[in-house]
């Protein structure tokens, strides 16, 4: 099944798409594009609600689907290169998506029309909405943190993660980023007032930290590439590192935790899903 869509230059696809003809009257831009990709998903996200989950892919595209019957309900464009990341405000009235090509951009999920365009200048490899506030940070690929508000307006900026960045996670209080890069460890910001204030090292013994998730209690997991997971506890002002488990036998590219349980998900490139008591790992 395809998607026709024709009409305004600015919603096209970058690339070749047939420009309008300046000989015929009223024949204007056009594309097709395919509702189901071929190429796998590399970034994914979903509502708050649970009704809609956002993919984005090598190709540029974001699609979003209806998580109960898996239709692909619109398929947002704009990026011309990868499409690094995607992710939903805390009301869900707003998706964010980031590619590699500059450009971060903000669509109204209630007609999916672009709203927002942000130019970030080392390119954009995470964005991330606050969960209590009205603001969202990009992280470029030169380490740049910044942080914006709803109306487009930069608060604030840093430079201090070194090296190519590979994830970030908001504290559940919002107060908080996590932060880690191909140089090892992982870096912790405190947000106030909409500013970025100075940052927290942790350094690890093992790996490159690939995937961050903070837990409802203040705790921060860690997975890093040796397959290895962390758990990070903050104690007397500063972020210790409590214990390290082997998690699966492959790289980790998920980590999600459950609510109701207080346990937490792991998923790898082995196909298996993993559920964890990280108070008893071991066990």
């Amino acid at each position: 099944e395809a998607v026709w869509s024709p009409g305004d230059p600015s919603r096209t696809l970058p690339g070749p798409v047939p420009t309008p003809s300046e000989s015929l009257d009223g024949v204007g831009r056009w594309q097709l594009v395919t509702r189901h990709s071929n190429l796998a998903p590399v970034t994914a996200s979903f509502s708050p609600d649970g009704t809609f989950v956002a993919t984005g892919s090598e190709e540029g595209l974001v699609r979003i689907r209806n998580t109960k019957s898996g239709a692909v309900v619109a398929i947002l464009p704009g990026h011309s290169g990868r499409n690094n990341s995607v992710a939903w405000s805390r009301e869900g009235n707003w998706l964010a998506s980031c590619g590699d090509e500059h450009v971060c951009r903000l669509w109204s999920s209630e007609d999916w029309t672009l709203e927002q365009t942000h130019e970030s200048p080392s390119g954009c490899s995470r964005i991330a909405f606050s969960p209590t506030a009205d603001e969202f940070a990009t992280l470029g690929w030169d380490g740049r943190l910044s942080l914006w508000s709803f109306d487009g307006r930069l608060l604030s900026e840093d430079a201090n993660v070194p090296g190519q960045p590979t994830a970030m996670a908001w504290s559940p209080d919002g107060q908080q980023l996590a932060i880690s890069g191909e140089n090892g460890g992982l870096r912790r910001f405190r947000v106030t007032s909409g500013q970025i204030m100075r940052p927290q090292h942790v350094k690890f013994e093992s790996g490159i930290v690939q995937m961050i998730a903070w837990r409802n209690l203040g705790e921060i997991i860690a997975a890093d590439a040796q397959h290895v997971l962390h758990l990070l506890r903050h104690q007397k002002g500063e972020w210790r590192h409590m214990e390290s488990w082997p998690s699966q036998h492959s790289q980790i590219r998920m980590l999600a935790w459950d609510e109701d349980t207080d346990h937490l998900w792991t998923g790898g490139w082995d196909g298996h899903l993993r559920q964890w008591d990280v108070d008893h790992p071991q066990a």
